[in-house]
Formats: structure tokens, sequence, C-alpha cells
């Protein structure tokens, strides 16, 4: 099986669009709550209407998801550039070239496999810090804005959508991987992907060597 580019441009569009899912909503969320992470905070619940033993999440949880989902729409818009001159070209990706992608395609899904577990446990634990786990949405919270001013109104919606939005985008994600699985497949059964891999090393070997001889004729050693 040889996946064709255009199915991979509309994956590419698609992993963008949801990129802004996971980016949009945690923004709000931090600003919401002046960056403070609600995700695997600790609260006495027999004391919770008065705030006793609060203790925020750590900022690099909701940091880490943030950052996967501007990583996601970087990887997303480089994909989708190349993809899209390969359509407009008619061209095919090189095997070299279909084994980085897989490779970056199988970090992106790794990492948001992560960010997801991050986002979905997280929030579990803020809301069983409440005596109704199950109403996590409805509880009052206007303790909270007294002592931290924070805003708070807002926080489910937020939190759902970010783990949709990561959900969705790991999905895609991993569709992508098993594209450029099945792309390097095909080049391995066709033809023999570790000769080209070898032969792109040498390309660029005898490219850095070319470019350190025109460097050195330019720039002769002074005595």
């Amino acid at each position: 099986m040889n996946p064709k580019p255009k199915l991979s441009l509309i994956i590419c569009i698609i992993t963008l669009v949801l990129s802004l899912f996971i980016i949009i909503p945690m923004s709000l969320n931090l600003k919401d709550f002046k960056g403070l992470c609600l995700l695997y905070a600790q609260v006495n619940s027999s004391n919770v209407t008065e705030g006793v033993d609060f203790q925020w999440g750590n900022s690099s949880n909701c940091n880490f998801i943030l950052y996967m989902g501007y990583s996601a729409l970087v990887a997303s818009l480089v994909l989708l550039w190349q993809t899209a001159v390969l359509v407009w070209k008619e061209y095919d990706r090189t095997p070299f070239s279909s084994f980085l992608v897989f490779c970056g395609t199988g970090i992106m899904t790794l990492t948001l496999l992560i960010a997801s577990l991050l986002a979905i446990v997280g929030y579990s634990m803020w809301c069983d810090c409440f005596d109704d786990a199950s109403m996590c949405e409805n509880v009052d919270l206007t303790w909270l804005e007294d002592k931290f001013g924070v805003t708070t109104s807002h926080f489910y919606s937020h939190m759902m959508i970010t783990q949709f939005g990561i959900w969705a985008s790991l999905c895609m994600w991993f569709l992508a991987l098993l594209i450029s699985f099945c792309k390097v497949k095909h080049y391995h059964n066709h033809e023999d992907l570790l000769q080209n891999l070898a032969h792109e090393k040498e390309k660029l070997f005898s490219s850095n060597k070319r470019y350190a001889r025109v460097h050195f004729e330019e720039n002769p050693p002074t005595a």
C-alpha cells in the first residue's frame, strides 16, 4: 500500500485545526486562573468551602499541554506546506523524506499521548477534590475566586474543549503515523530502504566536504 500525498494533506489540515482546540482554551484557562494550574490540584474536601489545605497543581503540567498544542500547530504547518507542494507538482516523497516523516509523527504521537494522560488524569484529580465529582462543572468555587482572585466560571468548558482537542489530535497524528509507516513499508518492499538512507547520508557528507573545500579555498589560512 502506497498512500497518496492528498490523503496526508487532508490529515495535515485536520491536525492544524485541532491544535487550535488545545491552544485557545488552555491559554484562556491559564489567563482566567492567573497562570495557576488546576490539573492535579489537591484540597481537603471536608473544608473545601474555606479553601483549607488547597494546593495548586504544578504549572508545568498545563504548560506542557499548551506547548504540545503549539508543537502540533508548527508541525502541521510544516507538513502541510511540504505535502501541498508535492500535490501541486504531482510528486511523491523520497524514501529518506518518508522515513523522517515517520520518525517525526511517531514522536508527536508519543508526546501527545503523554499530554492526553496528563489532561484527563489531572482533571479527574481536580474533580475528586469536591464532594460530588460527577457534578464538577456545577461546583461552587466562589471561595476560590475570593482567596486567589481567579475566574472560575468557564473552567469546565475550557478543560472539556482542551481534552477534546488533545485526544482528537492524538487520533489524527496516530493515523498520520500509520500512513507514514505504510509509505516506509512500501519503499522497503519495492526498494532497498537502507540503501536509499545510506545514499542520502553519502550525499550529505559529500555536500559538507564540498562546502568545507570551497570555504578553505576562499579563506586560506594565514601564516
